[in-house]
């Protein structure tokens, strides 16, 4: 088996689960992040939670709460389907 065929056969299949898992964190911090991209101005999912935190409107701060978080979850649960369906084809 040449280098090549060795990477490609033996460690990225053994490799890849924890490559998912990393990606898999890395996008749920992504959704998080955006959310604070709204404290300079930027109109994102985050913007009802700091348009509520100003103007004292807890409804405001729990929606967008709700959205971020449901839409977090929904992106964990895609990836570990995803992660599940690459697991089960080693």
């Amino acid at each position: 088996m040449t280098g090549g065929q060795y990477f490609i056969y033996v460690e990225l299949p053994l490799a890849l689960p924890v490559i998912l898992s990393g990606i898999r964190t890395s996008t749920i911090i992504n959704v998080g992040t955006t959310a604070i991209a709204s404290s300079v101005g930027v109109s994102t999912l985050g913007s009802p939670i700091f348009i509520g935190l100003s103007g004292f409107n807890n409804a405001y701060v729990l929606q967008g709460a709700i959205i971020v978080g449901l839409l977090a979850i929904t992106i964990d649960q895609a990836f570990e389907m995803l992660q599940r369906k690459v697991i089960a084809q080693r």
